[in-house]
């Protein structure tokens, strides 16, 4: 639905009366007019309207006064606002006006994304390493072992994807995925490659943890030694949560 210059020009009454538009935007009750427009550079529907009819429609303008030049002394028509041949430059200058206001502010977002938000969000990364083992105290190649890692966010997050830092199939596998009772990981055990960086998804779908609950994720470790680990080594499991969390600065 296209708007008219009268209600554009209402719409921003101290942009207009800089502009010289705001005498007779009202119009007169009962006119009309047919509505035509082109494409703006900023996106959208530029209206250009022709003249109003109806038995109450204004008469035409009365001419611009003659005003004297004053490098040249020599009279000329000052620029008549209500003159139709106007509109397009009018309508032109608040939809550039709009279109800068409108560039500014998503620019801003970029460096402040929560501007206006009355909740602060952000993207964080949430961190778990195992820290209880079945075997020993950590996990070494070429031991078999069962961890279990398990963490609060300390804020509210919700995960929407999980990275396990390892990239050879067979590694380890993945028994639980559980935010406080829920828990994601249903079925079978997993493999921790499928869950790898190199892999093409590793989307999930957790309820929002809030800051006192638990993650949790539990899995066993084989005895598998990729090139260029050496055995007995010792090597941290690294499952990284990525997701949205309140900011609490």
């Amino acid at each position: 639905m296209s708007r008219s210059t009268k209600t554009l020009a209402t719409a921003d009454m101290p942009m207009m009366a800089l502009l010289g538009t705001l005498a007779d935007t009202a119009g007169p009750k009962g006119s009309f007019g047919n509505d035509m427009g082109y494409a703006s550079q900023f996106g959208g529907y530029i209206p250009q309207f022709g003249s109003d009819y109806g038995v109450d429609a204004p008469a035409p303008p009365a001419p611009a006064p003659m005003i004297p030049h004053p490098a040249s002394g020599m009279a000329r028509h000052a620029p008549n606002p209500h003159d139709p041949r106007f509109h397009r430059e009018l309508v032109d200058a608040w939809h550039y006006k709009h279109g800068r206001e409108v560039h500014t502010k998503r620019r801003i977002a970029l460096l402040n994304p929560n501007e206006n938000s009355d909740v602060k969000i952000e993207a964080y990364v949430f961190s778990i390493n195992p820290s209880q083992f079945s075997v020993g105290g950590s996990l070494n190649w070429g031991t078999l072992n069962g961890w279990t890692a398990f963490k609060n966010p300390q804020v509210a997050f919700r995960a929407e994807a999980v990275f396990i830092n390892v990239t050879t199939p067979g590694l380890i596998y993945v028994n639980t995925i559980q935010a406080a009772n829920v828990n994601a990981q249903i079925g079978g055990i997993a493999d921790g490659m499928t869950f790898s960086p190199l892999a093409l998804k590793s989307k999930i779908s957790l309820p929002t943890l809030p800051p006192q609950n638990t993650m949790q994720v539990t899995g066993s470790w084989t005895n598998i030694v990729p090139v260029p680990f050496n055995n007995e080594a010792v090597f941290t499991l690294c499952i990284d949560f990525q997701g949205w969390a309140t900011v609490t600065a």
